[in-house]
């Protein structure tokens, strides 16, 4: 998709791929090469190869969709947060993890692990102390 257009930057293509297979979709990462875009990272040739494609186009990690009248739509998600489960479907770990501390309280910590051998996702989560006391407190359960 180039986007130049839309962006107000001169000789500055956007595309959007998908991160696990590199092909054009509605939504995945934002991609940018051009005149304006860095050649790459200043003696950091490893960090370069790693960001820059073969095709020049600098790899932000940011997600974005691009929507029907081709503005483009930041997410607050990255590549690196995708957990690529085994039915093809990516999922932002960081955003199962807000979800679980906003909407289930005595949550003190949550971390979500994801495998591509699995469809389902294991959440690691350690609970409040002070809440698990008070919840125990109320259901009358002695606490050790």
């Amino acid at each position: 998709v180039d986007a130049s257009d839309k962006c107000g930057i001169r000789d500055c293509s956007v595309a959007h791929v998908d991160a696990q297979t590199c092909e054009l979709r509605p939504r995945g990462e934002l991609c940018v090469r051009g005149n304006s875009v860095s050649p790459g990272y200043f003696r950091r040739p490893q960090a370069t190869r790693l960001r820059f494609d073969s095709a020049g186009w600098f790899h932000t990690g940011d997600i974005v969709e691009v929507l029907p009248a081709g503005a483009v739509k930041l997410f607050d998600e990255r590549v690196c947060d995708q957990l690529d489960l085994g039915d093809g479907r990516m999922v932002s770990a960081s955003r199962v993890e807000q979800a679980y501390e906003k909407h289930c309280s005595g949550i003190e910590q949550c971390v979500v692990f994801g495998s591509s051998k699995a469809e389902t996702m294991i959440a690691l989560v350690v609970p409040c102390v002070q809440a698990a006391k008070e919840w125990a407190t109320e259901a009358e359960i002695l606490f050790h």
